[in-house]
């Protein structure tokens, strides 16, 4: 699979455009991989800003939460999911 370059942009097949999140150095991601960079849904992504803090808290070596401006989502095998347990 070819990822897009850094200075390309990552658009749904809708064509709306989603928050991309970098690390910079990578972090442990739940497959036990450095991630660099996390692309949100669109959907996901709405009251998000490029100035936004963005931090992951690992919560065990299968899940982590991924904070972005006052945005949570868990990150896990299944994959990234709002984080229902805290309130936006």
């Amino acid at each position: 699979t070819n990822f897009p370059g850094s200075d390309e942009r990552i658009m749904t097949r809708l064509g709306e455009e989603g928050a991309v999140v970098e690390f910079d150095p990578p972090v442990d991601g739940p497959f036990g991989t450095p991630v660099t960079r996390i692309a949100l849904p669109a959907r996901w992504s709405q009251g998000i800003s490029r100035d936004d803090k963005a931090a992951m808290t690992p919560c065990d070596q299968r899940e982590a939460i991924l904070s972005v401006g006052k945005r949570t989502f868990r990150y896990s095998r299944a994959g990234l999911m709002p984080d229902r347990s805290v309130s936006d």
